[in-house]
């Protein structure tokens, strides 16, 4: 069973701006671990623990509805009660200290005893301690582009951005009226002298006011970082003209739900020593019932993006296994349109992001200066997704007007600068909630399908500002809102396109071409049409390229064979985006028997299917002094000009040698290369199929002189100077009929060219 590093120990890197739990890899002993989680169990009498819950049928579900969310609560706390009801049963010690609704996970305090009985238990997937967390624009918001999407009209409006932070300050004037929904998620724990902050001390509130900052009126956690959520909450959707100041967040009208998943921690050694005491942590269980919480506002609620300015660890790679319960709630979020937007972290590191940040489905984003320079805090890595402004961030924080940061239901309107990816994160958050708002404003536009995580993530991707992070020389994108509008993909769509095509029979036959398009956004729509036939080297002609239907006339086909050609039809809306449909036809071959007798060797009939086959030999009686090789190509029609039956068999004769080839289709009983190794094979698809055989040389002269020059010694390289016979075979009756071939050796005078005759006959 895989059992999570010890979170409790911690490195002093850590800027006080991000949320860190350090101790985690991207690696970890599975059996230390276990060992390491029963020592502390024995030594303190009970640890706190993460438990995995395993499911009886996998769980693929949106949970985007209020009754689907009923449904899998009900499932999950099933799972829950089972398990819990055996424990204590046998008299153990589970005090559970979170219920999930979602996410198949148990969170609770146990002893070594309970732990080595849930270790046994079938339905337990793993069990991991429980880690804890911590503390980790006047031009910047212009810098992304924010201004200029809010003077195209869109700012965020009828969207919410969730801050799972340390509480924010909902009465400051940059943030005023602003707080749609508030809750608190925090923990009492005696053994690790943690105590709850939510209001009255529950360990979990949803009342008006649960959201406010951690510091619980302390004056010694301001330092702690309570003014953090405040700061973070301003650059996501912060309001100047409430503040009389010049700047605002990304999504200025967006709204906000404000969540506080921090406690109280009065130990000195976590806390780094007396001079850092109190101190504020975040567990998993509180962040993970936080994210819980927002799935279910996501229901009656337009959520764009959950904010974590929080994390820590080192992971090198996606580290999906190892954070499963974070990434279970994450995909739930994602399948309900909401983004898990986490900063990358502040160690410094170069190949390696903190977790959550890690997390594949996250939208990671790391920092940038002003001057669009990676900054040196920021990790980096090779699957960060994002950059955004992350140095000398000004925004708002919580003061009472005397300068020290405390609860009051008076009016702030304070405001400073931090740095850290803890600032870029909720710049990218403001921006999910700014392009959501913009697709939800278009008519007709489906939200669901429309206002995907990836489509917005694609979005700003492909339009941001390229700059190289010059520790590792990878590229990633800062962020530009105002550009990422018109390359959002959902403006066209055909709703009849292009018009099918059947194959043509005639040479340059003239087809008429029909498309339908629409664009959500009301732009006038512009058609262009290609065609390609790459076998002729043309694709014909239209009578006008741009027009919407069309008249396409085919290329001629002079070949033995139909040729694919592809007709593409691009509908664009003058606004940089384009959607491009296509469709294939088939213009048949215009080959003749009669045209080409002269030059090949034909036979009028073969036949393949159930209980059907083709055989034919071919031999090359040739004597001393005339060619002793000629090449082959031999070519089964199906219907003439429509198509071969299978690859053309090409194969080189000796002189006095005979060659073997079986027509047939696939899976026949007992003709294949393994049954028959002597002989040659053509073999097509199963069914009646029927046609006639074209054989030519491989040679390009079928004549020339193969001697010294001015002897009289002339070969012939030719398909005609060959022996053909075959017969058309009936297995079951064991009868069949002769095929015919015309312009071989019985159909020809062929004299010895040392007689001093001349090759003459069907050529």
């Amino acid at each position: 069973m895989a059992l999570s590093p010890n979170p409790f120990r911690h490195s002093l890197s850590c800027l006080i701006f991000l949320f860190c739990f350090p101790g985690v890899s991207s690696a970890f002993d599975a059996d230390a671990d276990w060992d390491r989680l029963q020592s502390q169990a024995r030594a303190k009498g009970s640890v706190r623990a993460m438990v995995r819950l395993k499911e009886t049928k996998a769980f693929d579900g949106a949970l985007s509805t209020q009754e689907a969310q009923t449904d899998r609560a009900r499932t999950v706390h099933s799972l829950q009660n089972d398990v819990l009801a055996d424990l204590r049963a046998g008299s153990a010690l589970a005090e559970p200290t979170a219920r999930f609704d979602y996410i198949p996970y148990l969170a609770l305090r146990a002893d070594a005893e309970t732990l080595a009985k849930l270790r046994d238990d079938p339905r337990v997937l793993d069990i991991r301690e429980e880690r804890r967390y911590r503390p980790n624009l006047i031009d910047s918001v212009p810098l992304v582009g924010g201004n200029l999407a809010f003077d195209k009209g869109f700012s965020g409006s009828g969207q919410a951005v969730a801050i799972l932070d340390t509480g924010v300050e909902k009465e400051h004037l940059f943030l005023s009226g602003r707080v749609a929904s508030e809750a608190c998620y925090s923990t009492t724990d005696p053994g690790n002298l943690a105590t709850s902050v939510c209001p009255g001390g529950a360990s979990s509130s949803t009342a008006p006011g649960s959201g406010q900052p951690c510091n619980a009126d302390v004056p010694a956690l301001d330092d702690a970082g309570c003014n953090h959520g405040t700061h973070v909450a301003g650059i996501a959707a912060g309001k100047g003209s409430g503040s009389n100041v010049a700047f605002n967040g990304v999504a200025r009208n967006a709204d906000i739900i404000a969540v506080q998943v921090f406690s109280r921690i009065d130990n000195v050694t976590t806390c780094d020593g007396a001079s850092f005491t109190p101190c504020i942590i975040g567990f998993d269980s509180d962040l993970l019932q936080a994210m819980e919480r927002v799935l279910t506002l996501s229901a009656t609620l337009p959520v764009a993006a959950v904010n974590l300015s929080l994390g820590g660890g080192s992971f090198t790679s996606a580290c999906d296994s190892s954070e499963a319960a974070f990434k279970s709630i994450v995909d739930l979020l994602k399948q309900a349109g909401v983004a898990t937007v986490a900063a990358s972290g502040n160690e410094s590191t170069a190949n390696a992001l903190g977790a959550p940040a890690c997390i594949s489905s996250v939208v990671s984003v790391g920092a940038t200066n002003k001057s669009d320079a990676v900054v040196s805090f920021s990790n980096s890595a090779s699957f960060l997704d994002l950059l955004a402004p992350g140095n000398q961030i000004r925004s708002s924080v919580p003061d009472d007007g005397t300068g020290s940061f405390v609860q009051t239901t008076q009016a702030s309107n304070s405001f400073a600068n931090l740095s850290g990816t803890s600032q870029a994160a909720p710049h990218v958050a403001g921006a999910f909630a700014v392009l959501r708002g913009f697709l939800a404003s278009q008519a007709g536009v489906d939200i669901k399908s429309a206002a995907t995580v990836n489509n917005i993530l694609d979005a700003l991707k492909d339009t941001g500002k390229s700059i190289v992070d010059a520790r590792n020389g990878l590229a990633f994108s800062r962020i530009q809102v105002d550009k990422a509008f018109d390359n959002l993909d959902i403006h066209i769509s055909f709703t009849g396109a292009p018009s099918a095509v059947p194959d043509l029979a005639a040479p340059a036959q003239t087809v008429q071409l029909s498309a339908t398009a629409t664009d959500e956004l009301g732009h006038a729509l512009g058609y262009s049409w290609t065609a390609s036939c790459p076998a002729l080297g043309t694709g014909g002609s239209f009578d006008s390229a741009t027009a919407q239907n069309p008249k396409w006339t085919a290329p001629a086909n002079a070949t033995v064979f139909k040729v694919d050609c592809k007709l593409e039809v691009t509908a664009n809306d003058g606004q940089g985006q384009q959607v491009s449909k296509s469709t294939d036809v088939g213009v048949r071959g215009t080959y003749s028997l009669e045209r080409d007798k002269g030059k090949r060797v034909l036979s009028p009939y073969w036949q393949s299917g159930p209980g059907i086959y083709t055989f034919v030999a071919v031999s090359h009686p040739s004597l001393s002094g005339m060619n002793s090789q000629i090449g082959v190509e031999m070519l089964a029609v199906a219907d003439e000009g429509a198509g071969l039956f299978s690859l053309p068999l090409r194969f080189t004769i000796d002189s006095n040698a005979t060659k073997n080839i079986f027509i047939a289709g696939t899976n026949h009983s007992f003709l294949n290369p393994d049954s028959i190794p002597t002989a040659l094979f053509m073999i097509g698809t199963a069914g009646d199929k029927s046609g006639f055989l074209s054989i030519q040389p491989v040679a390009s002269a079928p004549e020339k002189f193969l001697g010294v020059a001015g002897s009289r010694s002339r070969g012939f390289p030719d398909t005609n100077a060959l022996v053909y016979w075959g017969a058309v075979v009936v297995q079951n009756s064991s009868t069949g009929f002769a095929m015919e071939f015309i312009g071989d050796l019985h159909d020809s005078t062929a004299f010895s060219p040392g007689q001093g005759a001349s090759f003459s006959g069907i050529n």
